[in-house]
């Protein structure tokens, strides 16, 4: 296994383009504000409250109250709760991702060196970063959890690219510490790099073995999300069909058959 296939296997998961595919027959469109709490959650566009629904069903239109029915209050709550859990799974999924691939660039690079050499500090501050930006876009405030949906989709077109090109950068400035490295293990296998090769292979094998369970829990997680979708996708479709503001920013689909 690849320095980069290794680096690259979780970051390649989950993260994409605005829509978040969580299955082959659902995903989440974030193109806009979600602010989610337990109380409420709200839809804002352009710095505007689109809509908001409380943990009763009520629902406010551009802030102003909107009676409904007691039919669609009660979806209108299942909707919220559904919406405040798939938040949750985003968070988790999308964190999941950033962590594992740390977990796996770290590892490599620690096996290789040593796990205070500077290319693990720059792989170690190449996370840091990233999760700052991730913080930046899905992030707590007073009491909410704020999904900027342009924000996450810029952060997931480019987080792949920025990986590879910093582990690439990583390794042409590093050639002089990767020719020391490799002279230390000839040296110390009296000419032989077979023992060398062993430990990475070891090491390779271990990391797969641990990113393939956490990886499980992520696809895991992914379905129980694409079942719910399902479900919020349908509860969607019959709210728009009586609440054209819902109809104008959907935020659950479900793929049609080919």
């Amino acid at each position: 296994m690849s320095v980069l296939a290794v680096g690259l296997l979780a970051s390649s998961v989950v993260i994409g383009d605005t829509n978040l595919n969580v299955g082959q027959e659902c995903k989440i469109s974030v193109d806009h504000e979600l602010h989610v709490s337990s109380e409420q959650v709200r839809l804002i566009d352009d710095g505007h409250e689109m809509w908001r629904i409380d943990a009763q069903g009520d629902l406010y239109v551009e802030g102003v109250y909107s009676a409904q029915p007691d039919n669609i209050q009660e979806m209108l709550v299942d909707y919220k709760e559904g919406v405040e859990r798939q938040t949750e799974a985003v968070v988790y999924v999308m964190g999941e991702a950033l962590e594992i691939t740390s977990e796996a660039l770290v590892s490599v690079f620690s096996e290789m060196f040593s796990a205070d050499h500077r290319i693990v500090q720059r792989i170690e501050d190449l996370h840091d970063t990233l999760e700052v930006e991730f913080d930046s876009v899905v992030y707590q405030e007073n009491g909410e959890t704020i999904v900027r949906g342009q924000e996450l989709e810029s952060f997931g077109d480019r987080l792949g690219d920025t990986i590879e090109q910093e582990v690439e950068e990583i390794v042409s400035s590093s050639v002089g510490s990767l020719l020391v490295m490799v002279g230390r293990e000839l040296i110390k296998g009296g000419g032989d790099m077979s023992d060398f090769e062993q430990r990475m292979e070891n090491m390779g094998a271990d990391l797969e073995a641990r990113i393939e369970e956490r990886t499980v829990r992520i696809e895991e997680r992914a379905d129980q999300m694409c079942d719910e979708i399902i479900v919020l996708n349908q509860i969607e479709s019959e709210l728009a069909m009586h609440i054209p503001v819902i109809a104008n920013y959907p935020l659950f689909e479900q793929a049609q058959s080919k």
